[in-house]
Order: C-alpha cells, then structure tokens, then sequence
C-alpha cells in the first residue's frame, strides 16, 4: 500500500507518544487472577496478562522519553527480575494509519492498514470491522470499487475516534513523577470530537445525547465514557447543593455489595481447572 501503490501513512504521534514496547513472559502463578491489570510506569505502561502456562508481561512507552536500556531496567524492576538473564524482546511502534485502506484492487487489513497502541486492545476489533464493512461496500457497488472513497472515510473515522479514547486515558492522568506524564497532561493536540465530548462532560451537560449527536456510539458508547471519566476521577464540580460527598459508589457501600454477590459464584480458577478437566475427558 504505502510502497508499491503510494498511499500515505497518517501517523498519530502527536497526541500518542508512545512509539516502543518490550515484551517478556513470566512464569505461572498458583492461582491465575481472572483480569488483565495496566500499570503506569514512569514513561509508558505495562501490561499483566495471566494464563494459565505463563504470564504476558510488556512495557509500552515513547522513547522520546526514556533510552531503551533504561526502559528495559524500569521493566525489569516492574517485574522483580533485574538480575534475571531472560531475554526481553525490544518491538518498535509506528502509531496511526492509512490515509487510505481500500486502494486499487487491494484491500489493507489489520497491522498494513495502521496501528493504535494497545491500551484498549482494539486491534481485533478494528479488523473485524473493516472486514464487514468491506464486504457490504463492495456487494453493495455490484462488485466494484464504488463505494471505495465512503469505506476508507468510514474506516479512518473509527481509526480516529479510537484514537480519541486513548488518548483520554493520557490526557486526564493527574500524575506528577516524571516529564511524560506530564506532558501528556500538558498536550494540547486533541480532535475537535473528543474536545466537544469532554466540554460537555465538564459543563454537566448530557455526554449521551452529545454522543449520539456526533454519532459514536459505534466506537465507544456513553458507558464506555463513563466508565473512562468517571474512574479517572475527572469529575465537574459539585453542586451547590449536592448532598453528600458526591461519591455515591463510596457512600451507599457498592463495593461491599459487588463482593457479597460474588459469593454467590466459584471462582475463576475453579471454572479453569473444570474447564481443565472437561475438556481431557472430551479428548478421551
């Protein structure tokens, strides 16, 4: 696409900073947790996925910041393993994507069409998408690249406003330990989309009915951006005669709540082994 046919590449590195990773597994706990856990690291984050037969450990973050060796130590002392000979693989990130998708007689899918870093882990998600929607596209136009300039707008739209939701994440930390957190803070590069939807946010106003106005409710509906702003804390203020202390998850005790009903439950290494078990026998 970019080579042989010349489309540009639209990269995102301007409200995204993030640009490297580093990649190390580690070995099985006892009992595997049932989440995937994200930690802010000085430059960047990583990630702690459990399964089963190991764990996925990786360190995300912009090299503009830190050196690679030096990220390789803050990763290794993340992971208790500063003095561990295992061998971390070091993978460049080019954040952003096509300007086109659909070009020709070729169709880019997935990591030759762009890249988002995986914080929300949407990569499959975009794949799906850009799939079905090619396939309705070009049955629709008979066959034909008719509809190609509406598919690559529809496609660089829903790469742009998963774009946006990112780079919320970065934009509402309130961390002050190192220069990235704060420059992330700091950036002032955000789409006209995601300044509307946190105006809206912070004036009170209904964040629903602004989503359905711009029409997002197929990348990330009102519940998603709840549940962003509302766990960053990113709260307008208060009312002036807002009862209480304007934490109703803190005040009306839902946290006990959530755990009384997961009583109610096994637990997930319960269901693992089970599923374990179950699925030996089928094999026998």
């Amino acid at each position: 696409m970019q080579q042989t046919l010349g489309v540009s590449f639209k990269p995102y590195k301007d409200n995204l900073f993030n640009d490297s990773a580093l990649v190390m597994p580690t070995p099985s706990e006892n009992t595997v947790a049932n989440q995937t856990t994200a930690t802010a690291l000085a430059n960047g984050w990583c990630w702690h996925i459990p399964l089963t037969n190991r764990i996925g450990n990786g360190y995300v973050y912009s090299s503009d910041f830190v050196t690679k060796d030096q990220a390789e130590i803050e990763f290794r002392q993340h992971l208790g393993m500063l003095d561990n000979e295992q061998t971390c693989r070091h993978l460049p990130m080019k954040v952003g994507c096509l300007e086109q998708h659909w070009r020709g007689n070729c169709l880019a899918i997935g990591l030759s069409q762009g890249f988002i870093e995986p914080l929300e882990a949407t990569a499959l998600h975009l794949v799906q998408i850009c799939i079905e929607l090619f396939i309705i596209k070009y049955e629709q136009g008979n066959f034909s690249n008719q509809h190609q300039a509406e598919y690559n707008n529809k496609i660089s739209e829903r790469f742009e406003r998963v774009r946006d939701y990112i780079v919320a994440h970065y934009k509402l930390n309130t961390r002050q330990d190192s220069d990235y957190w704060r420059a992330n803070r700091d950036n002032g590069v955000l789409s006209d989309s995601l300044s509307q939807l946190l105006d809206v946010w912070y004036k009170r106003e209904d964040l629903e009915a602004e989503i359905t106005r711009q029409d997002l409710s197929t990348h990330f509906n009102a519940e998603s951006w709840h549940c962003l702003l509302a766990g960053y804390g990113a709260f307008p203020a208060l009312a002036d005669k807002q009862p209480g202390k304007g934490d109703l998850y803190q005040e009306q005790g839902v946290q006990k709540f959530i755990q009384g009903c997961g009583l109610n439950f096994s637990s997930h290494q319960h269901n693992l082994e089970t599923l374990r078990a179950t699925s030996k026998q089928a094999l026998i």
